[in-house]
């Protein structure tokens, strides 16, 4: 082989090599903006899940059966739970 030939050859494979790596960047591209578009349906699926009726203007009836636990406002006293206990003279 002379030279000359294979320095075509060389360049023929560049080419080659530059139309390979120019089809990758726009497959890469076109899934950047396909990740970007899934990542913000994904958002805003996220929240519209997480939206029940305490939250929204959604009626109660539309919250299934992941209805929210309602949140007593009292605060805990610390005494035990119970009735009074009762004294009887002489019995334990």
């Amino acid at each position: 082989m002379e030279a000359s030939e294979i320095i075509r050859n060389l360049i023929e494979e560049i080419n080659i090599l530059k139309q390979t790596i120019e089809g990758l960047n726009k497959t890469i591209e076109s899934l950047n903006a396909r990740i970007a578009r899934l990542t913000e349906e994904n958002s805003g699926l996220k929240e519209r899940a997480n939206k029940n009726s305490s939250n929204s203007s959604k009626p109660p009836s539309s919250d299934g059966y992941n209805k929210p636990k309602p949140k007593s406002l009292r605060k805990k006293s610390g005494r035990k739970p119970g009735g009074q206990e009762t004294w009887r003279a002489g019995r334990p």
